[in-house]
Formats: C-alpha cells, structure tokens, sequence
C-alpha cells in the first residue's frame, strides 16, 4: 500500500484514522506539499485538513510517501526519440496523411526525469477501439523505471484511415500525462477502384454517377455490370440517346499540392471517352483537367499525370459524352 494517493475535495473540516500517516503529505491550493498533521488519540492516528490549510477546493494526499517519489513534479513524461519504419522523425509529425501503406513499426524512447514511468496502467488504441495486445511491445530501459521503449507493430492493419493512441503517465502524485497519437491513412486513394462493389440499384459505392448537362432527350445509364479486366465486375458508362454528358466521379481530400500524381487503369470503349480531374478551393474551382482517350474495342490500359494547386477537395471522374458504351476497371491515382 505504499504511496497510496487520494483525492480529497474540501469543504469543512476532514478528520481520519490514517494507519499510514508517518512520511504523509498533502497539496495546498497554489500547489505546495505540506507535511500531513497528525495527533495521536488513543491507539489511533488522525489526520485533520481544513479549508483553510489547503485554499478551499481540491488536494492531494500521499500516505506513507516512497523514497522514490518526487512529490513536486508537474512535467509530464518525454519523448526522447521516434522512429517510423526505422527512420527519425519528431514526435510532433506524426499526422502522415495518405501513405498507401501502413508505416510498419513506430518506436518511442520516453523517459521522466523525476518520477518512474507508470507502465502497467499504458492505455492503447486504434480508432478508440483497444489496440491487440500483440500489436504492443513495451521494454523497461535501465533499473530506474523511468525509461522505456514503446513498439508498436502496426504492419497488421488492413487499409484504412487510423489514429494509434497512446496514453502514459508517470508515478508522481499528479499523473502527469504524456499522449502519443500516430495517424495515417494507408487506404488507395481511390475507394473501390475495381467497382466490385455496388449499391441495390447498381451504382458504384463511393461514386457519384450522374450527367454534367442534359436536354429533354437525354438517356444513359451509369452502373456497375459483369465482364471486368478479371471476369469480375466493372463501370459501365451507357450513353444511349439526347445530349450526353456523363460522368463518374469520387471526391478526394487526399491529393496533395504540387505532387505529380498518376491515374491509371484499362478501359475500352465504342466511342471514346476521357478523364477528369477537378480541383476547388473555397467553392470556385481552380483547376480542370482533362484526358480523353480514343475507341478501343479491347481492355486497353492508359495512364495520365496531372498537378493540382492548393485546394479543398478534388474530383477524380471517368466520363463519356458519346452514345454506345465505355467501360472502366482496375483505376488507381498513385504519386509519381
């Protein structure tokens, strides 16, 4: 029971029975440790608080304090180094952003400088869902228990867009709290990509299929259909009479300014047909670029580079503005 630490809200006077009160302190309101003062009475050893003596409000009890605690300490733990897939890197950069891949191992070297570190109540998650524990390797450094070597193996996480958190505190009186977040999004940056997966009435999940203009003629249809690049399913762009504009198109908050990115996939189509990508920024768009790509009657593999500026969002489409079909599958923006 050594070093047990109480919470204490004051408001009268506080009177108990402390078995532990010899080497026993408290914390007045401007944050001072004060020695407990206890009396005898009969057998029993009472400890008596007031207001007065603590500034009102909340405190803090220690009972019989350990040599090794530091009760003045309000310095949260520290990280003394970060590895990301054995790479440097600062404890304050970990917001990566889209990485299309997990980032392996992430490696942090914490240590206190007063009190040992509280390794046994290390609080992990993924999400704010508890992290596997196999997912976790803590290692003690040194006899002092203030050091210590934090692992996590994140190279088992399916794609997705994850925050890892980590939450350590120390062994002073006052928790001091050292949060650790990791985030990353190792997700494609195009969402079902392949068009296997689709709605009850046919249309891509994670695409908005629809026409950019039209007249009272207009008909087409936009869904995903059998006879993909595998046998398996894929886009189908249908422009069947009327002015046609088609388009499909997944929004994006993804894409980073000035970096080249290349969209690829295969396609073939009766027509021709084109690509798109669209930036905005503030609700005016800022940047429009087009590819088209000529009739092929085959599966037919294309890739096109573009660059966008600063900007809120982006558009990535595949459009048609022809009659008879094109069709789409195994699409894929990746930097160059």
């Amino acid at each position: 029971m050594a070093g047990r630490r109480v919470a204490v809200t004051i408001g009268c006077w506080l009177g108990m029975t402390a078995a532990f009160a010899a080497g026993s302190f408290y914390r007045d309101g401007a944050g001072r440790w004060h020695e407990l003062p206890v009396t005898r009475e009969g057998q029993s050893t009472v400890v008596r608080l007031s207001p007065q003596m603590i500034g009102g409000g909340t405190t803090v009890l220690v009972l019989d304090k350990p040599d090794w605690m530091v009760l003045d300490d309000t310095a949260a733990p520290s990280v003394t180094q970060t590895l990301v897939g054995g790479q440097k890197r600062r404890p304050d950069d970990l917001d990566m952003g889209w990485t299309g891949k997990s980032p392996g191992e992430v490696v942090f070297a914490v240590r206190d400088e007063a009190n040992p570190l509280d390794l046994a109540g290390l609080q992990a998650t993924v999400n704010g869902a508890p992290l596997e524990a196999q997912w976790l390797t803590v290692q003690p450094v040194g006899d002092t228990g203030k050091q210590a070597r934090l692992a996590l193996d994140l190279s088992e996480l399916p794609p997705g867009r994850y925050t890892v958190e980590l939450r350590l505190t120390d062994l002073a009186p006052t928790r001091n709290l050292l949060t650790l977040r990791v985030r990353f999004n190792s997700a494609p940056l195009l969402g079902n990509a392949g068009f296997e997966e689709a709605d009850a009435d046919g249309k891509p999940v994670g695409w908005s299929a629809g026409a950019w203009s039209s007249d009272a003629d207009t008909k087409y249809d936009i869904s995903v259909k059998p006879g993909g690049v595998e046998g398996q399913r894929a886009l189908c762009i249908t422009g069947i009479a009327g002015l046609l504009n088609m388009v499909c198109a997944q929004r994006t908050e993804e894409l980073q300014p000035g970096v080249t990115y290349v969209f690829s996939g295969q396609y073939r189509s009766e027509g021709g047909c084109a690509l798109s990508a669209i930036a905005n920024r503030e609700g005016q768009e800022v940047d429009y670029f087009s590819q088209d790509l000529p009739a092929a009657a085959d599966w037919t593999p294309f890739a096109w580079e573009f660059t966008l500026q600063p900007h809120d969002f982006a558009l990535i489409a595949v459009r048609s503005g022809r009659p008879g079909e094109s069709w789409f599958d195994d699409l894929k923006v990746v930097p160059k």
